[in-house]
């Protein structure tokens, strides 16, 4: 049994996980080089003469944001892969889209309800030992629905400016029976803070994990802005779950499942 194949779909979707990182370098470095020709050159210099409109000025402005994108995208994946050697980096963009594409599910790990082979819990067990507190993200909520805005206006006004995504950080939220979030004091006005109806919360205590839906417990998931995709051309019944570790910029795979057929549990069960 342990020299059996797992299904091709299976390794497809490992090797997307795992790839991530390297196409991600490879399109900062390319970004890079671009930033550096010569025509993005004469394009900047084109607009500080006042050619502002020209063709070649929009390419070059348009290539140097994307350049400062590249240089972020280039430094986080060199940091973790100098930090981490033995797990992948990968986006949030990248897991939504995989999700997509093979009809998982993405939620934390106290809501996965499958098996979990004997090879994972070891590679989860090393793997705590050395990630970094200084590479985990920030909690946050994201506000749906603010309480009062007939009395909170102006601020809610200054929220809105300063957390234009709604994205607030959990540092200045005061949970209790209702959600609060501090404010600058306002002149004139008297509350210091704004009371939060309705919010997803977002907190990076729990690893994360993509496998099927029939494999979680999703009572809950909605409103703590997990994700499920429903792809009706996509049928697969055992794609093998990926574990994540929310860090900075996205997620380090700390393992992912491999042919249950070779862990000793599976092989018992079967022979009973």
């Amino acid at each position: 049994m342990s020299n059996m194949r797992y299904p091709e779909i299976i390794e497809k979707i490992h090797t997307e996980f795992n790839s991530c990182g390297e196409e991600m370098l490879k399109e900062a470095e390319s970004l890079l080089l671009q930033a550096q020709s010569r025509d993005c050159q004469k394009g900047l210099t084109l607009n500080a003469l006042g050619f502002v409109n020209a063709k070649q000025v929009k390419e070059s402005l348009e290539t140097t944001e994307k350049k400062k994108v590249a240089i972020k995208d280039r430094d986080l994946i060199l940091h973790y892969s100098t930090n981490y050697p033995l797990n992948k980096f990968i986006t949030v963009d990248k897991v939504v889209e995989i999700c997509k594409k093979y009809n998982l599910m993405k939620g934390p790990i106290s809501n996965y309800m499958g098996f979990v082979p004997e090879k994972n819990v070891k590679d989860m067990l090393e793997f705590k030992k050395r990630i970094k507190e200084d590479d985990m993200p920030e909690n946050f909520i994201k506000i749906t629905k603010y309480k009062h805005p007939s009395l909170d206006g102006p601020g809610i006004q200054q929220l809105q400016q300063k957390y234009p995504d709604g994205y607030v950080p959990f540092n200045v939220c005061n949970f209790y029976s209702t959600i609060t979030v501090k404010i600058d004091p306002i002149p004139n006005h008297k509350y210091d803070s704004v009371t939060v109806e309705e919010c997803e919360e977002h907190k990076f205590t729990d690893w994360e994990i993509c496998a099927p839906e029939k494999d979680f417990d999703t009572k809950d998931l909605k409103k703590r802005g997990f994700f499920f995709f429903k792809n009706p051309t996509i049928k697969i019944s055992i794609p093998d779950p990926v574990v994540l570790q929310p860090v900075k910029g996205g997620y380090l795979i700390i393992t992912a499942w491999g042919d249950e057929a070779s862990d000793p549990i599976v092989v018992n069960e079967k022979m009973n």
